[in-house]
């Protein structure tokens, strides 16, 4: 749910920002389609569909255009899905709202270009170890050790 509302947060922000979505959220709205869908048909995690899991189109044995249940489940399953969307979406909204200054701060507008430039160029840098860290290649107790005799400045 997590990862559904992460990959909103860019149309959900443009849509709060400025009123308007633009197509660049497209492949946003898909992987969030994906995992909506996973969760309903794979997982088992809809409350209407129940603890069940079918396999993905190119696992099934069933034969060429054949599904493991029938276009009735489907139309439901179809529904679950979009109730996560759109579930993750509003809560998407919340977050950005109860947050708005935070949005506001980070918001372009015209002439901003300069001063992010530079604050960015101003920045403090994260450490080695962090970066590691969040790309999984450095475990946790390394990276402990690493940021408490490291500054953060």
């Amino acid at each position: 749910f997590e990862r559904m509302c992460m990959a909103l947060g860019g149309r959900a922000s443009e849509a709060l920002s400025f009123n308007k979505v633009t197509s660049g959220a497209q492949d946003d709205l898909r992987k969030v389609t994906r995992i909506a869908y996973s969760m309903v048909k794979q997982f088992g995690m809809a409350p209407g569909i129940g603890p069940i899991s079918f396999p993905e189109a190119q696992e099934g044995l069933m034969g060429i255009g054949r599904r493991p249940f029938s276009q009735g489940l489907q139309q439901m399953m179809d529904h679950e899905a979009r109730l996560l969307v759109a579930k993750a979406y509003r809560h998407t909204e919340k977050v950005l709202q109860d947050n708005l200054d935070k949005l506001q701060a980070v918001r372009p507008w015209p002439g901003r270009r300069a001063a992010v430039s530079h604050s960015v160029h101003t920045a403090p840098t994260v450490p080695t170890t962090l970066v590691k860290y969040f790309q999984g290649t450095q475990s946790t107790e390394n990276t402990l050790a690493n940021v408490n005799s490291t500054q953060l400045s």
